[in-house]
């Protein structure tokens, strides 16, 4: 298994993710689902490929040993091999944000969710990738949910003075799904509320 970076879930996980594996956290535009991704970086060295915003103001998020680059859409999946050969043995791929991915031809989007399938099963780690809701384009979305092994949705729930965050993993192939929520604080980190009280 393949640690997420976030203790208790790892624990709910039987260990974490499957090796080789490739989750979609969907999440909602101005959510907090960074910080699950910055979490997942941690445990291993990190290749993350940032698709909206520059390599720079990225890399201050991450482990020092992350690598960062920066794509626009239509670079990475003119080559997306060359982009992800730079995943370290071991190591965690980071995809985010998929919208401009998912409103690329069927074939090119196939061709980029391809390439990080394989980059992380030969690299022995795990990926993932930042689906921010709404989805730009619906059909690239159902694409990308059906092609990868593991699937992540961030609820978010705001009242007047607080923000609930619930994580539920709702797939995981080659390994168990989540029967209940994970309640999450997501401030300058992830932290695991354990009081469980879900209702």
């Amino acid at each position: 298994m393949h640690a997420t970076g976030i203790d208790p879930l790892d624990r709910r996980l039987g260990g974490g993710v499957p090796v080789g594996s490739l989750t979609a956290l969907v999440a909602p535009v101005g959510s907090s689902a960074e910080l699950l991704l910055e979490a997942a970086a941690e445990p291993s060295d990190a290749l993350v490929v940032s698709l909206n915003r520059p390599a720079p103001a990225v890399a201050d998020r991450y482990p020092d040993e992350a690598t960062v680059v920066e794509r626009d859409p239509a670079t990475l999946a003119a080559a997306p091999e060359e982009t992800f050969a730079a995943l370290p043995e071991g190591g965690t791929l980071v995809v985010t944000p998929t919208l401009g991915l998912e409103e690329l031809a069927p074939a090119d989007f196939r061709q980029v969710l391809d390439a990080a399938a394989t980059a992380v099963e030969d690299a022995d780690g795990a990926g993932y990738l930042h689906c921010p809701e709404p989805a730009t384009d619906a059909a690239g979305r159902t694409r990308a949910l059906a092609r990868v092994d593991g699937v992540w949705l961030l609820d978010v729930r705001m009242a007047t003075l607080t923000i609930e965050n619930r994580l539920y993993v709702t797939r995981v192939r080659g390994g168990a799904a989540l029967d209940e929520p994970l309640k999450l604080k997501l401030t300058d980190g992830v932290v695991v509320d354990t009081s469980r009280d879900i209702a």
